[in-house]
């Protein structure tokens, strides 16, 4: 605002001056952009205004789709926020996010293809890609801290992951957690047992 009320103050004929007040004005504009990306990044609050299935749709739109992959998301699940399940949506969210994350990076798929639904008392997301795949095996978690960071949140949430990965023929998870306001959260041998 201040860029632009000294842009009227300057008279037209002083180009120099002009040009450099919208080169300001213009570097002010991508930085408010770039923070509000950055923001939502870090804490999507979409969560609380539109919900899980509306953030992952603008997610998809703004991160993935302009990558030319064709991302495709199937649910019953309407954009009802539920504040009641807000950290189960986080959780969620934050898994789907590295997810995709690591898809743009690594995988070199064409396409994803997304499933969230209910299931009695649980709620499962499937995210699967058509990518170069990986060997589980080999994957060292203390170096890879993606992987690890969603096998711990899913364990956070009470529920377990599943990890499918071929060489050349791309990757599924799959989340379950259970549907439920607050929960225990398991002992330690249950917890080793989540993850195949």
């Amino acid at each position: 605002m201040d860029a632009a009320w000294i842009g009227n103050q300057v008279g037209t004929e002083n180009t120099k001056l002009n040009d450099r007040i919208e080169q300001f004005k213009s570097i002010t504009d991508d930085t408010v952009k770039t923070s509000r990306r950055l923001y939502n990044y870090l804490y999507p609050q979409m969560l609380d205004d539109i919900g899980l299935v509306g953030t992952i749709n603008w997610h998809a739109n703004s991160y993935i789709r302009p990558n030319n992959i064709a991302f495709n998301f199937i649910t019953e699940l309407t954009e009802e926020i539920l504040p009641q399940y807000h950290r189960i949506w986080l959780g969620l969210y934050r898994i789907y996010q590295e997810c995709t994350t690591n898809i743009l990076r690594y995988a070199d798929a064409k396409t994803i293809n997304i499933s969230l639904d209910i299931n009695g008392q649980s709620i499962e997301m499937s995210i699967q890609d058509d990518g170069i795949g990986f060997e589980i095996s080999k994957v060292d978690t203390k170096v890879h801290h993606g992987l690890l960071g969603m096998r711990e949140r899913v364990y956070s949430l009470g529920g377990n992951i599943n990890i499918n990965s071929v060489v050349n023929k791309g990757t599924t998870i799959t989340v379950n957690i259970p549907l439920v306001e607050s929960m225990e959260i398991p002992n330690k041998a249950e917890y080793i047992g989540y993850f195949h």
